[in-house]
């Protein structure tokens, strides 16, 4: 048999010579060629991602590997639908901001609440370096302005950093200095007996400007107040896309991708993703609520301090609840860091085995050979109080399913000797994994405690008065006015001391007075007729009458 051979041409990738019979056509060989390309995609896909059918955490369709896609090697965010932050033209109350946007999990934009802080008018860099404190206090500096987690921090003077941040690299990210705390108000929704108390943490952001962050997200709620410069915040949310999108370091809640050239075969979980956006100016706030995953970008000379709290309120902060609302509290006034821990430390670390040994020790009090998924599943509820009041569901059972799937090490639907103690060898980024399904069980569960604790809260208020049941009316105590106390002037005037109902008698009083005042005006007018008649010259006939 003899071959002959096609140069069969790739576009942008590879050649390939394709041997065939020489009696096999061109129009055959092509369709060799299709194959070989198939093939060559697949392989090229291979080389690309190493081989794993994800990364990041996302799950990645290998035929589109090598497909171009909207907003590839782009700033993160350029090709995708981006929705704008709604802004309040002021601070809302304590319960109007935890039902409408703690609850609802919605960032929101308070426009100029940052002023409402002397931090805004006062904390130019002369003012700031003039401060005696400022000479003897250390803070952290960040080395690099785009955002690496592993790149090394400095511990530097305060007074240090002004004279050399406009120049190098490098911007400030630490507690809030305490000589500066009586400079920024804790802001008007957070001023709540029991949210003052699940403060976690204030940081200071001070930059030249130009800072870029990862993409991240935060154990706690987060108020972020903006006293000069500009920022640029892109959000994704967590509830909607945890599934589609996990972030590939969750030892350090970031994502390793590059926010000024995102790979999308890197990272297909960041495809036919919404956004949302906002930028601030200065004197604005913003709301980021709880895991929600955003990156912020820094222009010009920029000053930012962050409040950093636990929702998670046993209550809706009414009035009753929070004490007196109106109170003007810098951050001086509170005592930071929270009475109790966040859920994930209460949940995962308080006095809590790690789970595998949890598994082993039902394995050996059960007397059981290994477990099966349905086992595992009623495992987790046992294993943690706050999946005890769970109520399962689909996103549920997938959870328990991944989780599963992480610990059956040997892949043989069951979980067990073998894959114990091939566990105890897995690194911490195995752990934070497994961490990271049973977290986000963890928060099924309290987002279904909110829905309760808000709809206990609806029927509550179908029992107070109207007034109370709007968030906006503000009710005030003013002392009884005394009338004795008051000139009214004219009798007209005194009207106003009466009621609705006294005025009302007073009217068909008058009316009734009118009547009879014209009834006696017709009968003296008749009398008069009587007593004098007009005269009539030509009668001489005097009509008056002797009674």
């Amino acid at each position: 048999m003899r071959l002959k051979s096609y140069w069969l041409r790739f576009p942008r990738l590879l050649h390939v010579c394709v041997y065939v019979d020489e009696s096999v056509n061109y129009f055959s060989a092509m369709i060799l060629q299709r194959v070989f390309y198939s093939l060559a995609l697949v392989g090229i896909f291979k080389v690309v991602t190493g081989g794993r059918s994800s990364t990041g955490g996302s799950k990645v369709d290998p035929s589109d590997g090598a497909v171009p896609w909207p907003g590839h090697l782009e700033p993160l965010g350029a090709k995708a639908v981006k929705k704008t932050v709604p802004v309040l033209e002021s601070f809302p109350s304590p319960k109007t901001f935890y039902v409408d946007y703690i609850l609802a999990s919605l960032p929101v934009v308070f426009q100029n609440g940052a002023k409402l802080s002397p931090a805004f008018k006062t904390w130019s860099d002369r003012d700031l370096g003039l401060r005696p404190e400022a000479e003897t206090t250390l803070i952290d500096v960040e080395t690099r302005k785009k955002e690496d987690r592993k790149q090394p921090t400095q511990r530097m003077k305060f007074t240090e950093f002004l004279e050399r941040y406009e120049t190098e690299d490098e911007y400030m990210v630490d507690s809030l200095p305490e000589f500066l705390r009586g400079d920024v108000i804790v802001p008007p929704p957070l001023v709540c007996d029991e949210i003052l108390q699940r403060i976690a943490d204030v940081v200071m952001w001070f930059s030249s400007g130009g800072t870029k962050s990862l993409l991240h997200n935060d154990d706690t709620d987060n108020i972020n107040c903006l006293f000069s410069g500009q920022k640029e915040i892109l959000f994704l949310n967590y509830t909607q896309y945890r599934h589609q999108f996990h972030l590939d370091h969750p030892e350090g809640s970031y994502s390793s991708v590059d926010v000024d050239k995102v790979d999308m075969i890197k990272y297909p979980g960041l495809r036919n993703v919404e956004f949302y956006k906002a930028k601030l100016f200065p004197g604005d706030c913003i709301y980021i609520p709880y895991k929600w995953m955003h990156q912020v970008n820094s222009i010009g000379r920029n000053i930012a301090v962050n409040v950093w709290f636990d929702h998670s309120c046993e209550h809706v902060p009414t009035p009753e609840i929070c004490g007196a609302t109106d109170r003007k509290l810098s951050i001086a006034d509170v005592q930071l860091g929270m009475e109790k821990p966040l859920g994930f430390v209460e949940d995962f670390e308080e006095d809590a085995p790690p789970l595998d040994k949890e598994l082993v020790k039902t394995l050996r009090n059960e007397k059981l050979s290994h477990f099966s998924q349905q086992d595992f599943t009623v495992v987790l509820q046992k294993r943690f109080p706050m999946l005890n009041g769970l109520i399962w569901t689909d996103e549920c059972d997938e959870l328990s399913q991944e989780a599963f799937g992480l610990m059956d090490l040997t892949k043989d639907g069951i979980l067990d000797k073998e894959d114990f103690t091939r566990l105890k060898d897995m690194d911490d980024i195995f752990r934070f994994q497994l961490d990271s399904k049973l977290l986000m069980l963890s928060d099924i569960g309290h987002e279904q405690q909110v829905q309760e604790r808000l709809r206990l809260y609806e029927m509550d208020m179908k029992k107070k008065p109207a007034a109370y049941e709007d968030p906006n009316v503000q009710i005030h105590h003013v002392e009884p006015l005394n009338l004795d106390d008051i000139d009214w002037g004219d009798d007209e005037k005194k009207d106003v001391k009466k009621t609705d109902g006294e005025k009302k008698k007073d009217g068909v009083k008058k009316e009734e007075k009118k009547v009879e005042d014209s009834q006696k005006e017709e009968k003296k007018s008749a009398d008069e007729e009587i007593k004098h008649p007009e005269e009539d010259g030509d009668s001489g006939v005097d009509l008056r009458v002797e009674l």
